[in-house]
């Protein structure tokens, strides 16, 4: 059935134009050739198989639809051969957050196969695999060694040639800088993500480090309205609040960034910092139409729960 199912995607390969434009060791998802999948026979663990994906400029698979279940399931069946196998990491994880399950590359965790009495949110049980034989997803121990696969977007444009009397167009390759889903700044040269998960300070700086990222540092004004312009709803009167990287050690004398570099910036909103001792942590107003205060800090208590957070990497060269 698994295989009679998927021959639906040879049917739509007659009907889409796809150019080879991965990487190579890695193959294009058939209706989008610019979705680039990658299978590693070689065992690893969850996080270290994140880390050979980061370094292709990816992460370790999210999955969006039944279609991109099956591919997936069919190309691991023909690269995952040893007999020992049974099944292979993929993004999904709740390991920052039991029972809260998100992908790596932070898209909308919005499909699931899980088998009959999963995910089981047992106390390791928090990274995702799926299943070489059915293809549906189970929970384990991020620990163990297994194969697993990556995805990369590669950002491409579009070149139209004109050849009479028809049109063909060849996407080009245009790497961005940044792993997918994260925006370039220009003029740090950095790249930036807003994540939209309910975390503590320490939490979402952690969940940032696993990108190789840490909580965003702001060093001008240009950049903090750059950051305040990340993923706000400027229809939405509501103050978007969000963690960044600054905190203190010693009652608010001195702040520093998780990233190390220097604290040479400072946009206090009026009253900040207060309640020395207490509030040790950052928050970052987020811009909308009615907020004025857009790009100011806020200190915070640590152990409060903010439903977004920014964090902040170095692009790739």
């Amino acid at each position: 059935m698994f295989l009679q199912i998927f021959s639906f995607f040879i049917f739509l390969q007659s009907y889409v134009l796809t150019a080879d434009i991965c990487p190579d060791g890695s193959v294009p998802y058939y209706t989008n050739s610019s979705l680039c999948f990658s299978f590693h026979s070689e065992m690893k663990n969850f996080i270290d198989a994140e880390g050979i994906c980061l370094g292709l400029n990816g992460h370790l698979a999210s999955v969006h639809d039944m279609f991109e279940n099956l591919f997936i399931g069919e190309k691991a069946a023909s690269n995952f051969t040893e007999s020992s196998i049974d099944d292979f990491w993929f993004g999904a994880n709740a390991a920052l957050k039991p029972g809260f399950w998100s992908w790596m590359d932070n898209t909308l965790f919005d499909f699931i196969d899980w088998e009959k009495g999963e995910p089981k949110n047992l106390s390791g049980n928090f990274c995702g695999a799926i299943n070489l034989q059915n293809g549906q997803w189970s929970s384990d121990d991020c620990y163990k060694k297994k194969p697993f696969v990556c995805l990369t977007s590669l950002q491409t444009s579009v070149i139209t040639t004109k050849i009479a009397p028809t049109k063909t167009t060849t996407p080009s390759k245009n790497p961005s800088p940044c792993l997918w889903g994260w925006t370039y700044n220009k003029k740090t040269k950095y790249c930036y993500a807003l994540f939209q998960e309910s975390y503590e300070w320490a939490m979402a700086e952690e969940r940032c480090t696993i990108d190789g990222a840490h909580l965003a540092s702001i060093h001008s004004t240009d950049e903090a309205m750059f950051v305040a312009n990340l993923g706000a709803d400027k229809d939405d009167c509501y103050r978007s609040t969000v963690f960044i990287g600054f905190h203190t050690e010693d009652n608010n004398t001195h702040w520093r960034w998780t990233d190390g570099t220097s604290f040479d910036y400072a946009n206090w909103s009026p009253g900040n910092p207060t309640l020395p001792g207490i509030r040790n942590c950052g928050t970052f107003l987020l811009a909308n139409k009615c907020n004025s205060n857009a790009g100011q800090f806020v200190n915070a208590v640590c152990d409060g729960v903010m439903p977004k957070f920014i964090c902040k990497m170095k692009r790739f060269k």
